[in-house]
């Protein structure tokens, strides 16, 4: 049976696959409830637009800095021992923010800091995470696993600010970095059972050899480089809604942190949504059609939410933003992910990895120094109309070949 058969939830077949996907949501649940409790402590903490959107920019640096040292590990060591360390030391660092925020000791300095300690070390275990998944379901569920695998993140985005904006408003926002520590547990466990699969590797080379060699492959095919260009551009326009949602949340709806955490699900639950659909859509609509339609919806659907002072009218736009990035998401990475041969993976992975949290960083600190010099609405409104733009002239400039899923 061809992968263009096989439903969109077959890859849940695989017991296996089943551990990998819980694992995989403890990780992103794990991050998003604390970008959304640093987001709104950051609020408590400054009034400062920049300093507000760089939660998400430090989020977003380890992803670039160490995107490719991290895709050399994983392609070099076991995956499974590279996971469990580097998660067991998040757990570490998410439970010291914790007690530092029980203790009254965080300022927007040592938040910015201890953020960027935890995400170093999840950034190092992302790409082994990434690279199991092949191995797990095998080719011809590949790209029904890798869509599975995004809405891991939409899910925790949908679920993620929720329970964070809950545990805020009910008990304290230490509690939230806690529950992070907790998420993350599972992964550890799993990932030192020895009940994943590893690939084998030929003789070992060097972390810096072994860089060099994964970005000659990227960089030697044409539609990898064009498809890791626009998932670049992609994620510096779309990183205005999550740098700047504290900020429309608490200034233009006059929302608590219970009603922010319930706009930033908004997104994940557009996008989990768009999940089941999106088998029966690649089907009806080339690559490049249905990257140009999910241009429009979310650029329509910020506009609406970026205008509008009606919290429920924001949900519903920030739904459909949510699926029209899902859609577009789930295009530009598994079109790059499922080009990629076994033996560089895990490189591979990282750097799509590098160049979706290169341009999320550069995205969400100059949206946020825009919104600083102008309003939030100004700048929503300007990456609402930038994703358009950008995406129609990559289709000119930067074409995309149809991916294996034809």
């Amino acid at each position: 049976m061809n992968s263009g058969q096989l439903g969109a939830w077959s890859p849940f077949q695989v017991k296996m696959y089943r551990a990998l996907w819980f694992a995989n949501l403890g990780i992103n649940l794990g991050s998003f409830t604390h970008i959304t409790a640093a987001g709104w402590t950051m609020t408590l903490l400054t009034d400062s637009a920049v300093l507000v959107g760089a939660v998400q920019t430090v989020w977003a640096v380890p992803g670039f800095l160490l995107a490719l040292h991290s895709g050399a590990i994983a392609d070099e060591f076991d995956r499974r021992r590279v996971v469990a360390i580097s998660q067991s030391f998040a757990i570490v660092f998410a439970v010291v923010i914790a007690i530092m925020q029980w203790n009254d000791m965080l300022t927007p300095g040592i938040l910015l800091g201890a953020t960027l300690a935890e995400s170093i070390a999840l950034t190092i275990g992302t790409p082994a995470m990434i690279a199991m998944t092949p191995l797990v379901v095998g080719r011809e569920r590949l790209h029904q696993a890798l869509a599975l695998d995004s809405t891991t993140r939409y899910l925790a985005q949908a679920l993620g600010p929720a329970i964070a904006g809950a545990v805020i408003a009910f008990v304290n926002i230490g509690a939230v970095y806690m529950l992070n520590a907790f998420a993350l547990v599972w992964v550890v466990i799993l990932a030192s059972s020895g009940r994943l699969p590893e690939a084998e590797r030929g003789e070992r080379s060097s972390v810096t050899k072994s860089i060099i060699d994964g970005v000659k492959f990227v960089v030697s095919r044409v539609e990898l480089r064009n498809n890791l260009i626009r998932l670049f551009v992609a994620s510096a326009v779309s990183a205005s809604v999550i740098g700047l949602l504290p900020l429309m949340a608490k200034n233009n709806l006059g929302m608590d942190a219970s009603g922010y955490g319930a706009l930033y699900a908004s997104v994940g639950v557009g996008a989990v949504i768009v999940v089941a659909m999106l088998p029966r859509i690649r089907r009806s609509l080339s690559e490049e059609s249905l990257v140009q339609l999910s241009s429009i919806v979310w650029g329509a659907s910020i506009a609406g939410a970026a205008t509008t002072t009606n919290a429920g009218l924001a949900m519903i736009a920030l739904g459909f933003a949510g699926a029209g990035l899902m859609a577009m998401m789930n295009v530009l990475f598994t079109s790059f992910l499922s080009r990629l041969e076994e033996w560089v993976r895990g490189r591979g992975s990282s750097i799509s990895m590098f160049a979706a949290w290169l341009g999320a960083s550069a995205g969400s600190i100059s949206w946020g120094a825009l919104a600083g010099g102008t309003t939030v609405t100004t700048a929503l409104m300007g990456s609402a109309a930038a994703m358009v733009l950008t995406t129609w002239l990559g289709k000119a400039a930067l074409p995309m070949f149809r991916a294996a899923n034809s």
